[in-house]
């Protein structure tokens, strides 16, 4: 089933990629052209100006969707590198994000704003499933992998653009992930059972055979943990 989702993904930003954006940067194209050949006072330039600008965002966001899509980085860099580099974009410079791994993993950058790792490196306390290492993460398979990308970088958007969050800690565990930010926090039975975000999350985790749960409280803290079996390739 993963298999397919993937391919279907694949296939739709191939077409936003090779159909829909080239006809966006055409039409616009045609705008800035017939806006040109307007004299600058007429009423029908400063309609093509609002028009070339609608095009533009519309390109751009566009991109937006091919990149959530059908992220690239996950090919090129593995899921925790391009976690990692979206969070950064994500984060800029009024959160700092924290990953911890617990055993050393050739590539992890311990922290979005280069400070000091968290102490120890260890899984958090509520992790039970077992230490970590580079082979345990590295050789997740696809499916999972691509999971825990989503997850990691859903989580981390919702603490910082509804939680306003000044910290956020991801740890990788054995067969585990747990996103904890400091952020405001909310009622659990509150969240309507619609909600796009924790509801997307959910939905991933479970169609690689995992479960996601979300902890939080009023005025913090928040916690999701993504837990899979074992999800190793072969």
């Amino acid at each position: 089933m993963t298999d397919v989702i993937d391919a279907e993904r694949a296939q739709i930003g191939h077409e936003i990629h090779d159909a829909l954006l080239p006809l966006i940067f055409a039409a616009n194209a045609t705008v800035d052209r017939i806006r040109e050949e307007l004299p600058a006072d007429s009423t029908h330039a400063s309609r093509l100006e609002q028009a070339s600008q609608w095009l533009v965002q519309a390109m751009q966001v566009g991109r937006q969707m091919l990149t959530c899509i059908y992220p690239p980085e996950l090919e090129q860099m593995g899921w925790l590198g391009a976690a990692q580099d979206v969070v950064r974009q994500l984060a800029g410079e009024g959160t700092r994000v924290d990953f911890a791994i617990s055993d050393a993993f050739p590539g992890l950058r311990p922290s979005i704003d280069h400070a000091e790792p968290m102490p120890g490196g260890q899984p958090a306390a509520s992790d039970t499933t077992g230490s970590a290492s580079a082979g345990n993460v590295t050789q997740w398979s696809k499916p999972v992998a691509a999971a825990a990308y989503r997850i990691v970088v859903e989580a981390v958007r919702n603490a910082i653009r509804h939680g306003q969050a000044s910290q956020i800690d991801v740890v990788c565990g054995r067969n585990s992930i747990e996103i904890t930010d400091d952020g405001s926090g909310f009622e659990i039975s509150d969240v309507p059972t619609s909600r796009f975000g924790i509801r997307s999350m959910r939905g991933r985790a479970e169609l690689v055979g995992g479960q996601l749960q979300v902890e939080s409280q009023p005025g913090g803290p928040t916690s999701v943990r993504f837990r899979f079996g074992n999800n190793k390739t072969e």
